[in-house]
């Protein structure tokens, strides 16, 4: 589950002229990913996104 949100997130900083949805996409990844990985892994640290 976790591989999805990333492969989207990478796809959504990377391939962003591309997908219309990714505005979408990144508040939901911006917002959730940071949450669930940290709870995952409290070990890592995300550098913060704009």
């Amino acid at each position: 589950m976790l591989q999805i949100y990333i492969l989207i997130w990478y796809l959504c900083i990377f391939e962003d002229k591309r997908l219309s949805k990714c505005q979408e996409w990144r508040w939901v990844l911006t917002s959730f990913l940071p949450i669930l990985v940290t709870k995952k892994y409290p070990a890592v640290n995300l550098p913060d996104i704009e």
